[in-house]
C-alpha cells in the first residue's frame, strides 16, 4: 500500500494504523520533511514530488492500493489540482487497483445547512479554493477508469489537528470566541473513525467509483465544541450574541475570492515552513502570540458565522451499509483522547 500526505494529521494516523495491521506501507514525500519519522515507524519512505513523469509512476509500480491524503492547504487550488492530476495519471499508468481518496463533505451544495447526502448536488458556484479543488478531484475520480473510493468526512478533529484543536486552543488563550444565538451543531468526527473508514475502504468487495460521507455518532452544538476547547486550553470564554447582530456585523455576503491562488498570508506561511521546518515555524508563531498577549475573543466572519449557525445533518447511512462503518468515538470520548 502507498500513502500520500503521510506527514499530515490524518495521513500520519493512517500510516500508523496500516503498519499496526501488518501492512507493508510506502509513503511518498514532496521533500525530505517527515521521511525519517516514517522510516522510524517502519514504512518505506520515498521522496517523489507529485509531478507528471516517470518517477511518480515508478514509485507506484507494484502497489495495489493508493491512499491519497495529500492536500497542501498553504498552496492554491491550481497547484493542488496539478499534483492530484499527476498522481491520478501515474496511478493509471502503474496499474493501481484501488484509489482511496480523502475528499470532504464541503463539496455538496447543502453544506453547511444540511441535510447532506451522497445523492446531493455539487453544482452551485463556489468561491472557496479548497471546495473548488475538492469538487474537481471528486469529478475526475467519479468519471475516471480506476476503482475509486472517495471518503468525505465532515469536521475531523483529534490530537495533532491544527485546524480544529491547536488553533482553537490558541484562540481560547487569546481571549475566547463569540458564537451566534441560536447556535448550530458541529458535524464532528474523530480522526480514529476516519481511519476506520479508510481501512474498511481498502477491503471493500467489488469497489466501483463511490463516495461515502463520514461523520461521528453524535453532533455536539458549537457551544459544546468550544466549551470543550476551553477545557483543553485551561482558559478562555464562550460568548453568545444574537445571530442578527453578528450577521449585520459580518455582512450579508462573503468576500468573494477571484483567484485560486492562496492569500498572501498563506504564501508567507508556506515560505516560512519551507525554510524553518513545520514544527519550528509553528513554535515561533505560538511564541509570537504569547508575547503579543491576549487579543480578545475571536469574532466570526461570514463563513464562520454560517457554519456556527447551521446544522449540517450529515448522513452516514451509505457508509454504514456498504463499508460497515460504525463510528466509535463520541464527541466526549474524542476530546478525552485529545487530553492524553
Amino acid at each position: 500500500m502507498v500513502v500520500t500526505g503521510a506527514t499530515g494529521f490524518i495521513g500520519g494516523a493512517l500510516v500508523r494504523a496500516l503498519l499496526a495491521s501488518g501492512a507493508k506501507v510506502t509513503t511518498l514525500h514532496r521533500g525530505s520533511h517527515g521521511r525519517a519519522a516514517m522510516e522510524a515507524l517502519g514504512a518505506r519512505a520515498r521522496v517523489v514530488p507529485l509531478k507528471a513523469g516517470a518517477a511518480l509512476a515508478g514509485a507506484l509500480s507494484g502497489q495495489q492500493v493508493l491512499f491519497n491524503f495529500a492536500y497542501d492547504v498553504r498552496a492554491g487550488a491550481e497547484d493542488n489540482l496539478k499534483a492530484f492530476d499527476a498522481l491520478h495519471d501515474a496511478a493509471i499508468s502503474a496499474g493501481i487497483e484501488r484509489f482511496i481518496h480523502a475528499g470532504s463533505a464541503v463539496v455538496y451544495d447543502a453544506w453547511p445547512k444540511g441535510p447532506v447526502t451522497e445523492s446531493g448536488s455539487c453544482d452551485n458556484p463556489v468561491h472557496d479554493p479548497y471546495r473548488i479543488a475538492k469538487r474537481s478531484m471528486d469529478q475526475t475520480l467519479m468519471n475516471g477508469m480506476l476503482p475509486a473510493i472517495i471518503l468525505q468526512p465532515a469536521i475531523v478533529y483529534g490530537p495533532g489537528s491544527s485546524l480544529w484543536i491547536e488553533r482553537p486552543i490558541a484562540a481560547m488563550r487569546q481571549g475566547g470566541v463569540v458564537l451566534p444565538e441560536p447556535v448550530g451543531r458541529c458535524a464532528a468526527v474523530f480522526v480514529g473513525d476516519v481511519i476506520q473508514a479508510a481501512l474498511r475502504a481498502a477491503i471493500l468487495p467489488d469497489p466501483g467509483r463511490e463516495r461515502f460521507l463520514i461523520s461521528g455518532p453524535d453532533t455536539p452544538s458549537w457551544a459544546d465544541y468550544w466549551h470543550a476547547i476551553c477545557g483543553l486550553a485551561g482558559q478562555g470564554e464562550v460568548i453568545l450574541e444574537p445571530l442578527g447582530q453578528l450577521t449585520a456585523e459580518a455582512g450579508s455576503t462573503p468576500i468573494l475570492q477571484t483567484t485560486t491562488r492562496p492569500p498572501l498570508a498563506a504564501r508567507i506561511s508556506a515560505a516560512g515552513r519551507k525554510v524553518l521546518g513545520h514544527e519550528r515555524f509553528e513554535s515561533l508563531v505560538a511564541r509570537a502570540q504569547q508575547l503579543r498577549g491576549p487579543s480578545g475573543p475571536v469574532r466570526p466572519d461570514h463563513a464562520a458565522l454560517e457554519l456556527y449557525a447551521s446544522d449540517p445533518s450529515v448522513s452516514i447511512e451509505k457508509a454504514q451499509a456498504r463499508l460497515g462503518y460504525a463510528p466509535r468515538y463520541s464527541f466526549s470520548a474524542g476530546i478525552n483522547a485529545c487530553r492524553a
